[in-house]
């Protein structure tokens, strides 16, 4: 499991001001080969939303499927729902698939006022996603 804490640094404008950290704390896992980003704290526009596709892209190099829990997600802009759009793109350009999982109460809610959330397959906890991916589906059980 690899941890990218939000602590890296950034200048904010001129050299006499303070630094501003990136407000995005993001985990990989794997579980029964799926892969599992955990996200905590803001996904908004800025080096937040690029650290998410970052990571997303870095993940469909050897993954094909993908759980993004959000339960720790505090805040989401338009920055951050682009950033979900482009990793829904990527991965379906590389035929691959991202559940969402364990939706904070604001992510779930700017996803319905979107509409985003429709693109997304959505699971109330990263065990149920992942076991989702797992499970064979029923017109596969009936092959």
């Amino acid at each position: 499991m690899r941890t990218f804490k939000a602590v890296r640094k950034l200048r904010t404008g001129s050299p006499d001001r303070s630094f501003s950290a990136m407000e995005l704390e993001v985990q990989i896992a794997s579980q029964a080969g799926v892969g599992v980003i955990r996200c905590r704290g803001r996904v908004i526009y800025g080096q937040e939303a690029s650290e998410l596709i970052r990571t997303v892209r870095q993940l469909l190099e050897t993954s094909k499927q993908i759980v993004l829990q959000l339960a720790e997600v505090t805040q989401i802009d338009s920055g951050g729902i682009g950033a979900l759009g482009e990793a829904f793109i990527a991965a379906h350009n590389q035929q691959a698939e991202i559940k969402l999982a364990a939706l904070s109460p604001r992510v779930a809610e700017v996803l319905r006022i979107t509409g985003l959330g429709q693109l997304f397959d959505r699971h109330n906890s990263e065990t149920e996603a992942v076991e989702a991916f797992v499970r064979p589906s029923r017109a596969e059980a009936v092959l």
